[in-house]
């Protein structure tokens, strides 16, 4: 655990290139504007199986790309579970973002200028006040699933898990799951008139 026990600065501050972090709870940066985990000019990292809170962000990135921001808890933090600014290129996948005051923001600066739009899949938005805000071009799915969030209330006509109705949901999101993502899936089979689960 490393614990800011409140700092009015960043808990940790990453700006070397390609650095692993992972395994580590990171929490109770408050003040002014201060980050569990604050990733700055940097490139490479891996970010994996954290848990990132009570801060005023949960992870914020600022001009930073190719990074892997995988399997992490980041919860209940004042401002946004995930803040990304003028950064290209960077994946989120497989998150648990929850109870924060906006899950994921993307935003840019006047002459900023996007190559590869972040990627943001297979996280689970659950209960923030505003579950995402974006600016800057951003990309909601990899192509065939998007996220699970807690307000989507579509349906799955084809019972493939993804959402088919309401989409793309809050205008973002074009294949909205409809269980919570997990790396075990479950899919329901009717076969003679019996409900299979595989």
């Amino acid at each position: 655990i490393i614990d800011g026990k409140g700092t009015e600065r960043d808990v940790i501050s990453l700006t070397a290139n390609n650095v692993r972090i992972e395994g580590f709870t990171i929490q109770k940066g408050e003040g002014f504007d201060p980050t569990s985990l604050f990733i700055w000019r940097s490139r490479g990292h891996t970010i994996s199986n954290n848990i990132m809170r009570q801060s005023k962000y949960g992870i914020k990135i600022r001009e930073s790309n190719s990074s892997n921001i995988v399997n992490n808890v980041i919860v209940n933090n004042t401002g946004a579970g995930i803040f990304l600014s003028n950064s290209n290129d960077n994946h989120i996948i497989g998150n648990l973002i929850e109870k924060n005051a906006i899950g994921a923001s993307t935003t840019f600066t006047q002459g900023f200028i996007t190559v590869t739009p972040n990627k943001f899949y297979h996280n689970n938005f659950i209960n923030n006040v505003n579950q995402a805000s974006m600016i800057a071009p951003t990309k909601w799915d990899n192509g065939a699933e998007g996220n699970y969030w807690s307000d989507y209330k579509g349906q799955d006509i084809n019972g493939d898990g993804i959402g088919d109705t309401g989409t793309p949901h809050l205008g973002i999101d074009k294949y909205p799951l409809i269980e919570r993502w997990s790396e075990t899936r479950n899919f329901p089979t009717l076969w003679k008139g019996v409900t299979y689960h595989t």
